[in-house]
């Protein structure tokens, strides 16, 4: 059961928890819907990243009455720059500030890219452990931590590159900390990088400071980041190339417009002609059911596989539906199974999954068939415990459209089919 902003306050005296109105959650993730993304992970760590930004600058602006505006590290690139790797920057009274929103799942260790602490010109005096709450509208800094502690007694995971630290490690009373921001203490001066060079937790060794890059080798790097899995860019060169690359601003926004030109067919409302799934094309993000299945990487392709043989269909197609802010992380399946019955006209059944680890669709998710007119022609509403939900089958004359709709609350993905 998720505790309230009073319950955590009863628990945690000392730590800091802020809320904010619905409204403002609303209004954070329409402000980042202006950019295409990568995939439905980083628009979610976007999110998440601005949430956090803007509900712990209200709170410096409006409670601390610090008299000094905080700055924001790469203000103008931010949206972009969440992108590739979380977090945020600012800066107070010549006292940089590190902070790294997650969402309320496990505060046991606090987690840092890399990123943050091995590029001089990136890391800070201090870092912020920031839990956030969407449903009931609160976040919580529920630990902090200097440079020198995170460096010094941090632990290195080679798999994410990242720095983590018990929780129990970490210091919750912020009083010391805004106390040390407000003071004319030449902090920065304190700050002493460890030369690129040393060894960290004897398990890794950095041979230099990351180098400016020629032409050629930039773009040697942004082909391979373009073939990789752009699930996780960062992942994808070894850190010295990949912080060269991100640490030069002209190859970090070619970075940015790479994958944005690759993500905008995505994005594409135009209709999906069925007739051309019968000659093996899929368009618009679709994929053939047989492709996904040994693609995919989730205990749900399986179920997905058994369940679709009751589609009894000649062909399968399926895309994988993001509704945003309502699932978090997540997405569903949506299946098309279609059969030819005369010359002119097919017969579809349609479905709709959940993936990775969810076993269920989220209750009271929604599949609609509706014609060109806009008249919903069938309706299906998931209840609790629902491992799929599908549409009774129906027929589309050649020349005929159809949309299809998922819905979720008050957001909704509508896909248009034709046989043409």
């Amino acid at each position: 059961m998720s505790l309230t902003i009073e319950d955590l306050t009863a628990i945690y005296p000392d730590q800091l928890l802020l809320e904010f109105t619905p409204q403002e959650r609303e209004k954070a993730w329409q402000e980042i819907q202006s950019k295409n993304y990568i995939n439905i992970t980083t628009r979610w760590h976007t999110f998440l990243n601005y949430l956090c930004l803007h509900t712990l600058l209200n709170y410096l602006e409006t409670e601390q009455n610090f008299n000094l505006s905080p700055k924001i590290w790469k203000q103008a690139d931010l949206l972009n720059f969440w992108q590739i790797l979380s977090g945020t920057a600012i800066e107070l009274n010549q006292k940089r500030i590190i902070i790294i929103p997650h969402e309320e799942k496990n505060c046991s260790e606090f987690r840092v890219p890399r990123e943050w602490v091995d590029i001089p010109d990136w890391v800070g005096n201090f870092y912020l452990a920031v839990e956030i709450n969407l449903e009931k509208c609160w976040l919580r800094i529920w630990g902090y931590t200097t440079y020198e502690q995170l460096r010094q007694q941090g632990k290195y995971n080679s798999v994410d590159e990242t720095y983590y630290l018990p929780a129990e490690e970490l210091m919750e009373e912020l009083t010391a900390l805004w106390l040390i921001v407000e003071s004319n203490l030449d902090y920065q001066s304190q700050l002493k990088p460890f030369p690129f060079g040393e060894l960290i937790n004897s398990k890794i060794t950095l041979k230099f400071f990351p180098p400016s890059l020629s032409a050629n080798d930039a773009r040697t790097l942004l082909s391979r980041l373009a073939r990789s899995d752009r699930g996780s860019l960062r992942l994808n060169l070894p850190f010295e190339e990949w912080s060269a690359l991100i640490t030069d601003d002209r190859w970090r926004k070619k970075l940015y417009q790479q994958h944005k030109l690759m993500e905008t067919p995505q994005l594409s409302k135009s209709t999906v002609d069925l007739s051309e799934w019968l000659q093996g094309k899929f368009t618009l993000g679709w994929q053939p059911l047989a492709e996904f299945i040994n693609s995919a990487m989730d205990a749900n392709v399986y179920a997905l596989r058994s369940n679709s043989e009751s589609l009894s269909s000649k062909v399968e197609g399926v895309k994988l539906l993001d509704l945003g802010m309502q699932l978090g992380n997540q997405s569903v399946a949506l299946l098309i199974g279609m059969t030819p019955e005369t010359e002119n006209k097919i017969g579809v059944r349609v479905q709709l999954h959940p993936t990775g680890e969810k076993n269920y669709l989220p209750t009271n998710i929604k599949l609609a068939l509706i014609n060109q007119s806009g008249k919903i022609l069938q309706e299906f509403e998931a209840r609790s415990q629902d491992e799929l939900i599908q549409l009774k089958h129906f027929t589309c004359p050649r020349k005929k459209r159809f949309l299809i709709r998922v819905a979720l609350n008050s957001y909704s993905i509508t896909e248009e089919f034709s046989l043409d």
